[in-house]
């Protein structure tokens, strides 16, 4: 594309087209990017979250025990 500016004198315009292009790559990434991260984040969540609510079961069983 920037041959053919250079060719037709419309570099100028060329180099818009092709940073417009590249702009709109880079954003459709970054989308599909966000779109495959916020489940795995989520799970990353509820794995942390599942282990406190696990060590705190755990320490209620044990306490549990000794008074039992």
């Amino acid at each position: 594309m920037i041959s053919v500016g250079e060719e037709t004198g419309q570099l100028d315009n060329m180099l818009v087209k092709v940073a417009d292009t590249y702009d709109r790559e880079v954003r459709l990434t970054i989308d599909r990017l966000m779109s495959a991260l916020v489940p795995v984040v989520t799970i990353i969540l509820a794995a942390f979250i599942a282990m406190i609510v696990l060590s705190m079961v755990m320490a209620i069983m044990s306490m549990n025990e000794l008074f039992a």
